[in-house]
């Protein structure tokens, strides 16, 4: 795949892109800390889009935006977009890509436009809510206004999903770890150390699984997830929420260490900075001044925590080297776990939640009751 350094990294996608496809991509693109050389991706095999392969190579995406992205894409509509635009790889690939190309012909203002709105788009099975980082489509200070939006978005990711049915706990904690999450976007994404002005993207993402069963799984801990989960509802087959909130900002251990050379030291001193961010009582906002301090400080996360455990949810952390993984089913864990491996540097941090759609008769307090 790689050549020699006078070409570019090229990659050509002609059938489905896996997350652990994606996972050569982010490697192959976080090999040089300052990028010099031209990336060529090639999309015009009509590729199907993985869970969990859009935040990845879109987030990768970022350092070379401008004149050394150039993107191949099948032309505009039709299935194959709207993968993509659930995926929101779409989004970046119209963000970052100085140069689109379809059939030979230029089509980048087109998919410029396609993509141009970045605040909320409601689509068959996913909800996007975009610019996070600048408070725009969710206000950080306003969880009852966003609890309402959320509520509003279910009658898009699935024919039978209504509000009215949801445990209001179990539907409330949802709720307040997703808020969490976006709150950590607005307040640590684009702050100190990342260069002002830095261009990046940020998004919530809201979907619906009739089954992970088959899923690609990097983590190599879903399926052991999976047959608790059966353990403990009695059900084979469960449907589950997805949510996804993500950025391709600073990334956890450069914002935890106030240091952007970390990714390309020593990993230890990143794994550190990272459980640091994680675990401590303490918050980076304390040291860099630069956001707003609510409640109690360092919290998020262990909020974070609790109510996947109480979900019986599955969480994947990516960011920066790091991949770690939460699984709300396995008592004997302790919070997030980092997954031994090395996985390349993508910028920001993403955090990707299964929610099991937990009913009446499975032995454990429901998110969504039966009738």
């Amino acid at each position: 795949m790689l050549q020699t350094a006078a070409e570019p990294i090229t990659f050509e996608f002609n059938s489905g892109i896996s997350p652990e496809k994606a996972e050569r991509v982010i490697t192959a693109l976080g090999e040089e800390e300052l990028p010099s050389r031209r990336v060529v991706l090639r999309f015009e095999g009509y590729p199907y889009v993985n869970a969990g392969v859009g935040w990845r190579i879109g987030n990768s995406l970022r350092r070379y935006c401008g004149e050394l992205l150039e993107v191949g894409v099948p032309p505009l509509g039709g299935d194959w977009f709207r993968t993509f635009t659930r995926s929101c790889l779409g989004d970046a690939i119209a963000a970052y890509a100085g140069t689109i190309s379809c059939n030979g012909a230029n089509v980048t203002a087109d998919i410029k436009d396609y993509y141009a709105d970045k605040t909320v788009r409601c689509d068959q099975n996913a909800v996007v809510m975009g610019e996070l980082s600048r408070g725009l489509s969710v206000n950080p200070e306003q969880e009852d206004q966003f609890r309402k939006q959320f509520l509003g978005f279910f009658r898009y990711i699935g024919r039978d999903i209504r509000p009215a049915l949801f445990d209001r706990d179990r539907l409330q904690d949802v709720v307040k770890l997703t808020f969490e999450a976006i709150q950590n976007v607005y307040d640590h994404a684009g702050r100190k150390p990342l260069p002002e002005g830095t261009r990046m993207m940020s998004y919530f993402l809201l979907g619906y699984y009739k089954t992970i069963e088959g899923q690609p799984d990097p983590t190599g801990r879903m399926q052991g997830y999976g047959k608790r989960l059966v353990d403990l509802t009695k059900r084979t087959r469960t449907d589950f929420v997805q949510v996804c909130v993500n950025d391709d900002g600073v990334g956890i251990a450069a914002r935890q260490a106030q240091d952007p050379s970390i990714y390309w030291g020593p990993k230890e001193y990143e794994e550190k900075a990272v459980v640091d961010a994680l675990t401590a009582r303490s918050s980076v906002k304390l040291r860099a001044q630069d956001s707003r301090v609510r409640g109690t400080p360092g919290q998020g996360y262990t909020y974070i925590e609790s109510g996947l455990r109480a979900l019986h949810a599955f969480a994947v952390l990516r960011t920066g080297r790091l991949l770690a993984v939460l699984d709300g089913t396995d008592d004997a864990s302790e919070g997030f776990t980092l997954v031994p491996g090395d996985f390349g540097y993508v910028p920001g941090t993403t955090l990707e939640l299964l929610i099991p759609i937990l009913k009446e008769g499975d032995g454990q307090p429901s998110l969504f009751p039966d009738e």
